[in-house]
């Protein structure tokens, strides 16, 4: 007992190699397992939100484990090295875990929602929303900070390791500096390694299933701290080259904001449609139908202004084409708060302003992210669509038509009204074993393998039933006396087998190696369309054609067409496309005065993509700082 006492109350006074030694191994051992319980409690918050199954199998597997408690060892070890204090190492890491963990329980409690490093910009407007739920502090809380301030004074009576000398310190913090970036660059932030770690197949009593499709899921089943750290690899944006927030303000400034007069206000629906392409575009694959599926959709056309989207996606990421409409943007950002957007100008206009999805509000995280980009209100699969689980999403012979019943309801409330909607119908993959209507063939499908045969075959009988609910919808609002102008598009081309293997035997060429591969790769269709009544407020048809441009055109060309000004976002898009460029792609191209290149050739026109750039730059990341 004498000796046990000498080893954790170590005596400078009485200096012994082996009883340092021993002391400090005492004190390690001691921090080592603390590290690990509070890893083990950041894991308990993490599951809280599902059945304990999901908490048990983060012991299963011995990599995910360590990845989720080896983060606790490396803050111990900061506030070791920085005060040279045992006890603050308990304290600090116990405390800076579970309140972050605790961050991570209560957001997913309220929001369905997990704590990611990007949320660390939106600190204060987080705040703000707090405030607004009823945070219940269980005893599970209470227990875990007594529980961390005990040992904490334990610690600090019993944990006296310290350094002696400054070398060592040093040497020890470089040490931990260089084996953190190794560890968050060779192994948290690798994709490959996060894919390889997916317990998404935990088997729950109650048979819940967790969705590999679920960004929440998908988070949760890695544990707290290992997703948290993951989701630094897109965490921050960096400011285009040059940005200057105060500058850019200014530059916004200078532009203004074009006010719509009352007498010129209609009502805006926008439709994007999953996966929607007219393929009758490949006239030389598809020179004629047995069935046409886009019979009514080519009627459309021929009273509509019309033209192709150059979309960054293909085949899936469905948001990048959507959030670039909404907000101008030219690249896809992940909105963790309040942002400015083009919902935020038809609201300051007076609009109400409305979102409609028939799927899961928690899938791309729109449940969140459409209240950020400022929609007055939203619709998903939770609270308005829901069906019988046989019956699966809504389609659009029923989405369609209760589009319409919304925007009665919003004309009945004496405002002018902006809705976008996401259809779901459509959405890959489509069977390659059977046919949905055998009795129908849209194409023969000569040379085509049976599987894909039925792969497009499917496709087109989706795309039927949605032609057919765009001539109720249309007839509709052509028959209304109310101004209507609709926006149709497509957000992406079909998943159509794996590796594209239907584009393939059907000889479509999806190389990206020369320019007609690019735009088969990337285009989809979209049309403006207005009513009678619109039609004589805007002094405007609504025909014709309108060219091919990025998404983040497609608002500006609206606007255009309407006769607005728009914001600043508006007005600076529409400075680069009379420069000549209207093709800005993530693939790294650029369209500039029609031709494709890997380069804006026009000092003018870089110019003025710096100034589009600045612009969206402070629109997501500075517009609600500036409040």
């Amino acid at each position: 007992m004498k000796n046990l006492r000498k080893i954790i109350f170590y005596d400078p006074a009485e200096p012994s190699r082996a009883r340092w030694t021993l002391h400090w191994l005492f004190n390690l051992l001691a921090l080592a397992l603390w590290c690990t319980g509070i890893g083990v409690l950041s894991l308990w918050f993490g599951s809280a939100g599902y059945e304990r199954e999901l908490f048990s199998s983060y012991f299963r597997y011995t990599l995910l484990f360590w990845l989720n408690i080896l983060p606790v060892f490396a803050v111990a070890l900061v506030f070791l090295i920085a005060f040279n204090r045992m006890w603050c190492a308990f304290l600090g890491s116990g405390i800076i875990v579970t309140v972050l963990a605790l961050i991570n329980y209560f957001k997913l409690m309220f929001r369905d929602d997990p704590l990611l490093l990007s949320d660390a910009r939106y600190i204060s407007e987080a705040a703000k929303i707090s405030a607004g739920y009823n945070i219940i502090i269980t005893p599970a809380i209470v227990v875990s900070f007594i529980v961390i301030i005990a040992v904490s004074v334990l610690a600090f009576f019993f944990m006296t390791a310290r350094f002696r000398r400054a070398v060592p310190r040093i040497a020890g913090g470089f040490l931990l500096i260089a084996f953190c970036a190794l560890a968050y660059f060779g192994a948290y932030t690798r994709q490959e390694v996060y894919d390889f770690t997916g317990n998404i197949g935990v088997e729950f009593e109650s048979g819940f299933a967790m969705n590999q499709w679920n960004e929440t899921d998908q988070y949760c089943c890695r544990g707290f701290l290992y997703p948290l750290l993951h989701s630094g690899e897109g965490a921050a944006y960096r400011k285009p080259f040059g940005y200057d927030r105060e500058q850019t303000a200014k530059l916004i400034s200078k532009y203004g904001s074009g006010n719509i007069s009352d007498e010129r206000k209609v009502n805006f629906i926008s439709v994007m449609l999953e996966s929607y392409y007219d393929f009758s575009e490949f006239e030389d694959v598809f020179p004629s139908f047995e069935y046409d599926p886009y019979k009514f959709f080519h009627e459309l056309q021929g009273e509509s202004y019309t033209g192709e989207l150059v979309t960054n996606i293909f085949a899936g990421g469905t948001i990048d084409t959507e959030r670039c409409y909404i907000t101008g943007s030219t690249q896809l950002y992940d909105y963790r708060g309040a942002a400015d957007s083009y919902v935020r100008y038809f609201a300051g206009q007076g609009y109400f302003t409305e979102f409609c999805h028939p799927g899961y509000g928690w899938f791309y995280n729109r449940q969140n992210v459409m209240e950020y980009l400022g929609f007055e209100s939203s619709h998903f699969f939770e609270d308005r669509y829901t069906l019988p689980a046989e019956e699966g999403i809504m389609n659009d012979d029923s989405f369609f038509p209760d589009l319409l019943t919304l925007y009665a309801e919003a004309k009945a409330g004496g405002r002018p009204y902006f809705n976008f909607s996401v259809s779901y119908q459509n959405h890959g993959p489509y069977a390659a074993d059977r046919l949905y209507e055998p009795n129908r063939l849209y194409v023969s499908g000569e040379g085509l393998s049976e599987g894909s045969r039925n792969i497009i075959n499917n496709y087109f009988s989706g795309i039927r039933l949605t032609d057919e609910s765009l001539r109720v919808f249309f007839n509709a609002l052509r028959a209304d006396a109310a101004p209507v102008v609709v926006v149709l598009f497509g957000d992406h081309k079909p998943w159509l087998g794996d590796d594209a293997t239907v584009y393939a035997e059907l000889g479509i060429d999806l190389s990206l190696m020369d320019d007609e591969s690019f735009y088969s790769y990337f285009n989809t269709q979209y049309l403006v369309w207005a009513n009678d009544a619109a039609k004589d407020i805007l002094g405007n048809d609504f025909s014709g054609k309108g060219g091919s441009f990025s998404p983040c055109f497609l608002m500006t060309e609206l606007f255009g067409l309407c006769g607005y000004e728009g914001d600043a976002a508006i007005k600076s898009l529409h400075e680069l496309r009379e420069l000549g460029v209207d093709v800005i792609s993530e693939s790294g191209r650029f369209r500039e005065n029609g031709e494709l290149t890997t380069a804006i050739v026009s000092e003018q026109a870089r110019a003025q993509l710096a100034r589009v750039l600045d612009i969206q730059y402070y629109r997501m990341h500075d517009w609600a700082k500036e409040g």
